[in-house]
């Protein structure tokens, strides 16, 4: 039987990959204008969007009956330890959230930024080898990361989308 807050998971993805497609699909590329910046906000809350959308999918699974509205990994995590049961979903999910070195800690701390504090930080490199290369500098470390922006956004979507098929197959 199909978990029926999959289809809203799965929606989430569509939606950050639709916002990826605007991006790399222009020739502005790197100018960080705001038609891009508000493409790469969104690809990230839809992509932090999908893991969210993904917690439903464990309540529903191991039948929980945690409210809509309350589902997180804290709540999951009291919930799933009272009724006995050790989900390794949501512990693979909360072993990314917590190693801040990981693609999806990364991906959580930017939107975060992006949403609620300032715009998200990057280095435009001029002339040299990597002339027009734009990248993210991450909140968490000030450093730069090694991947153009579009690079790193797809990077983030290929692996939520592989964590999503391997999780998927470990829920009841």
């Amino acid at each position: 039987m199909v978990n029926p807050f999959q289809s809203r998971t799965d929606a989430k993805s569509i939606y950050a990959r639709i916002n990826l497609q605007e991006i790399t699909s222009r020739p502005e590329r790197g100018s960080a204008d705001d038609f891009e910046r508000a493409h790469e906000e969104s690809c990230l809350f839809h992509i932090v969007g999908t893991k969210d959308a993904f917690l439903q999918e464990i309540n529903e699974a191991y039948k929980l009956g945690v409210p809509v509205r309350r589902v997180n990994e804290e709540t999951l995590s009291r919930k799933l330890k009272q009724q006995g049961f050790v989900s390794p979903a949501l512990a693979e999910i909360k072993g990314l959230e917590s190693n801040e070195d990981s693609w999806l800690a990364i991906a959580i701390e930017l939107r975060n930024h992006g949403t609620h504090r300032s715009h998200i930080p990057r280095k435009f490199d001029v002339g040299g080898e990597e002339n027009g290369r734009v990248v993210f500098q991450n909140p968490l470390t000030g450093t730069y990361m090694e991947e153009t922006i579009s690079e790193f956004l797809t990077t983030c979507l290929h692996n939520m989308t592989a964590l999503l098929q391997k999780l998927r197959a470990t829920l009841p």
